[in-house]
């Protein structure tokens, strides 16, 4: 019984873990897509979100090994608003290594897209964003 108790908490605990990607550099070549007066909480979450992860920002003069281009969109419809990211990676010949996305609901709509989106819901995006980003990275090491 103990056995059964102990394997069941390790997999609950496996499932809540953060994937870490050290060791490969990358940079962020483009981050568009968002207005200006949220620029900041966006580049500050995928940062922190990117330490996090152990996703080793290319600083330094090290050469990276993959370049991150990234574009936010805000989606209304009749049942609220989503902030979504998109992030291609590409290898050092300019290649598209994967595309990931990721997407999270917002608690309100705005006639303005971006009035609804709060520094919760940029924090989470980055977060799947960046979990992604590092999965990519360990398994292309």
């Amino acid at each position: 019984m103990r056995a059964v108790l102990a394997a069941a908490s390790l997999s609950v605990l496996g499932a809540c873990r953060t994937v870490g990607a050290p060791g490969v550099p990358v940079t962020i070549e483009s981050l568009d897509g968002m207005p200006a007066h949220k620029r900041a909480a966006v580049i500050e979450a995928v940062k922190r979100e990117a330490t996090l992860h152990e996703i080793e920002m290319s600083a330094g003069g090290k050469t990276p090994r993959y370049f991150l281009r990234g574009y936010l969109s805000v989606r209304n419809d009749d049942g609220g608003s989503q902030l979504g990211f998109v992030w291609d990676i590409f290898d050092g010949e300019q290649r598209r290594a994967r595309r990931i996305t990721a997407d999270v609901d917002a608690a309100a709509t705005s006639p303005e897209t971006w009035d609804g989106i709060g520094d919760e819901q940029i924090r989470q995006v980055s977060a799947k964003a960046m979990n992604e980003v590092a999965a990519f990275l360990a398994e292309a090491e």
